[in-house]
């Protein structure tokens, strides 16, 4: 039996709602399912040093939480942690990146007399041993932000950790100053900072497609509901629409029309690296949100208007970088 939530309770309650929140719900992209699949085949055959960089907003960093559920649901032996770049304007050191790291992974209590490179180390294998297993899987975001120096302090975490038996598995996310930063470490003579972290890059691309932005809307019309099974978000914001066999899936040729419209493109380039999922994802949650807050709004009788909603809620320029 259908739960009977009022347009009252819901236009009151709507805040609680996940899509309202910060890292509330996710969503399956085409981008992530593959780098999910390649990831998979890199911890099991205990690889270290992918990396994947895209433009800004276009959603890594929430790809990278999302990723590392799945990989303890997956590989419930294999401990996972993520640590995030922080640049600083003081002189690159060592101890003050490790102390940083730990700091990241809520570690609070430390050894007496311990290197803080021991303290990382040790911490990283306590990790494995909570899990009962011997692999440690290290998401860096943010990875244009670490200096060479940071990445010296972690290839001797890397090495301690396996002097004992551990595979320390590193994984970075970042934009393409990585890419520069992986061509320093090589010309630098860091050979073993490339060949632990800068292995292969690949491109962190967003919805490239009309299909893919699809995919992305029907979402929320089936795979994502709230409070139960009889309320997908978009009945939840739209009932009225969605009762009447309306769904947001079927506004994805409106919706990229008026993307490539906010560009001054017709269509896009064969460089297109994708529409970037922040600001993208922001303009459906006010389409939605407009749908349940204004009085005798209905998007199954009245178009929806997406060149003025992205206009409202969309900068142009975080949209994508080229088109």
């Amino acid at each position: 039996m259908a739960t009977d939530l009022s347009l009252e309770s819901r236009r009151r309650d709507n805040r609680r709602h996940p899509m309202m929140q910060q890292d509330g719900y996710w969503l399956e992209t085409d981008v992530a399912a593959e780098y999910f699949d390649t990831l998979c085949e890199w911890i099991e055959l205990l690889k270290s040093g992918l990396c994947w960089t895209g433009d800004s907003q276009v959603g890594k960093s929430t790809c990278i939480k999302n990723i590392a559920r799945r990989i303890r649901d997956e590989y419930p032996d294999v401990a996972v942690t993520l640590i995030s770049g922080e640049r600083s304007c003081n002189r690159p050191n060592q101890d003050r990146f490790l102390k940083n790291c730990l700091e990241q992974t809520r570690r609070t209590s430390v050894g007496r007399g311990e290197s803080l490179c021991a303290r990382m180390t040790n911490h990283l294998i306590n990790e494995c041993g909570a899990v009962r297993g011997r692999i440690m899987v290290l998401f860096l975001d943010e990875g244009q932000a670490f200096l060479p120096e940071e990445y010296d302090a972690l290839r001797s975490v890397w090495n301690r950790m396996n002097m004992q038996g551990y595979a320390l598995l590193v994984y970075t996310v970042g934009n393409d100053e990585l890419l520069a930063n992986a061509s320093r470490e090589d010309v630098s003579g860091r050979h073993g900072n490339v060949g632990r972290f800068f292995v292969k890059f690949s491109n962190f691309n967003g919805i490239t497609s009309e299909g893919s932005l699809s995919r992305i809307l029907e979402q929320f019309d089936t795979g994502l509901t709230y409070p139960n099974a009889q309320w997908p978000y978009t009945r939840y914001f739209a009932q009225a629409a969605f009762d009447k066999q309306w769904r947001l899936a079927d506004e994805s040729t409106g919706l990229h029309r008026a993307l490539l419209r906010m560009k001054g493109a017709t269509a896009p380039s064969s460089d297109f690296t994708g529409w970037c999922m922040g600001p993208l994802l922001k303009s459906v949650h006010a389409m939605l949100k407009d749908a349940l807050l204004t009085e005798g709004y209905d998007p199954s009788r009245t178009p929806v208007d997406w060149h003025e909603i992205l206009e409202r809620h969309a900068e142009a320029h975080l949209l994508c970088r080229r088109i």
